[in-house]
């Protein structure tokens, strides 16, 4: 999907939680997740996780959803989570 300014918004104004939960739960197809706007969302996580207390957020979000910590998860839109 194009990066269009509403997508970012929408993704700008989402909390991690939201961010990680939309991840976990979307369609293998979803647009959100695919092109110019996928590519924004992994970056926005990114950012986010890359903030003070961004790693204990991660975990506490984790855990929330049911999500055990993984050291091998990344959060790049072309691979397969299969494997984490």
């Amino acid at each position: 999907m194009n990066l269009t300014p509403y997508n970012k918004i929408t993704i700008d104004y989402m909390s991690y939680l939201d961010l990680l939960k939309h991840l976990r739960q979307a369609a293998p197809d979803d647009p959100w997740l695919e092109g110019e706007t996928g590519k924004y969302w992994h970056e926005r996580m990114r950012e986010l996780r890359a903030l003070p207390n961004g790693e204990k957020l991660h975990s506490l979000c984790c855990e929330s959803i049911g999500w055990k910590e993984s050291p091998s998860l990344k959060l790049e839109p072309t691979e397969s989570f299969e494997s984490a």
